[in-house]
């Protein structure tokens, strides 16, 4: 996979660990942030934990962040019926 592929591929869940920076956007199914994410957050379900920074913002239909959490930028739920990431195929798809 080019390093431009490992960029823009979805990916069904994303942990991003205390103690880790994130930079650039996450669009993902699943999302358990713990560290530090610079760029927007998009997910069907978004977990911001007590540790973690996120500086940009956030598109999600479930989203639940501790108390602590340093957040800069806005939180959008998806409402519009809008996709909120590609649907992912499995080889079950065919």
């Amino acid at each position: 996979m080019s390093d431009e592929q490992s960029r823009t591929t979805p990916s069904r869940g994303l942990t991003v660990c205390a103690g880790v920076r994130v930079v650039g956007v996450v669009n993902v199914e699943i999302a358990h942030i713990l560290g530090v994410v610079e760029g927007n957050v998009n997910a069907r379900s978004v977990c911001i934990s007590e540790s973690a920074e996120v500086t940009g913002d956030v598109l999600y239909e479930k989203l639940v962040f501790d108390e602590g959490v340093t957040l800069d930028g806005q939180c959008r739920r998806n409402t519009g019926g809008a996709r909120t990431v590609p649907k992912l195929y499995t080889a079950a798809d065919g």
